[in-house]
């Protein structure tokens, strides 16, 4: 029985994964609508803390991973407060890109290894998988959008713009569903391999989210029924 507490306390708590996609969706969506508002860099910035911080807290259970991860988000949010007080300077705005990419990319893995190990197909472990994809072409666009600075002319159009990282999100959400319009293209090396990975990355992970899923539901029933008989 105490084996299985771990995963009792996880059950207590369902539908958290709910807020963290219903986060993430809010973000995506505020980044355009507001692109000509003054403060976007303070919507972003405290989005993307938001976005790290849910996703840290409700995903670790252990309490030192959870105090090491609060100190990443704190670390988040003095370079976000440390982007906005100078003013977007190029050289914050570089720390704060491979930070933040590096720190979703990070909150990704985490979100979607909890949801690979899930035993039963749930809300959370529907909505941890979204939030997972979601998180993924987040740390794509600052990776992007780090491209975009360090290699000028790597992409047909500029994908930075000040503060401004929609049109890099949206460049991402469109190669991680390989929707491919062709509006945007990569014109350096470097970032047509980044494409291609990302392009197969967004595949396998369908594909083997999915898969995975069902042989989890597949196997709860095969135990409910020989618990039944």
């Amino acid at each position: 029985m105490k084996r299985g507490a771990p995963q009792e306390r996880g059950h207590d708590r369902e539908g958290r994964f709910i807020a963290l996609f219903v986060l993430t969706l809010a973000l995506h969506v505020a980044l355009p609508i507001f692109r000509d508002v003054g403060w976007l860099n303070l919507i972003a910035g405290v989005g993307f803390v938001g976005v790290v911080g849910v996703a840290g807290w409700i995903t670790l259970e252990r309490p030192p991973l959870r105090v090491a991860y609060l100190a990443l988000v704190l670390v988040s949010a003095l370079s976000t407060a440390g982007l906005i007080a100078s003013e977007d300077s190029p050289s914050w705005r570089g720390y704060w890109l491979v930070f933040h990419a590096a720190l979703i990319a990070l909150t990704a893995v985490v979100v979607i290894r909890w949801t690979i190990r899930a035993r039963q197909v749930t809300v959370d472990t529907i909505f941890a998988a979204l939030s997972g994809y979601y998180l993924l072409g987040f740390a794509w666009a600052l990776i992007y959008a780090i491209a975009d600075i360090a290699l000028p002319g790597s992409f047909n159009v500029a994908l930075v713009d000040g503060v401004r990282l929609d049109r890099a999100l949206y460049f991402s959400f469109v190669t991680l569903t390989t929707l491919g319009f062709g509006d945007t293209t990569p014109t350096h090396p470097l970032t047509q391999a980044l494409v291609g990975m990302q392009a197969l990355i967004g595949q396998i992970y369908l594909v083997v989210l999915v898969a995975r899923l069902v042989a989890t539901q597949t196997n709860t029933s095969r135990e409910s029924g020989a618990r039944g008989a």
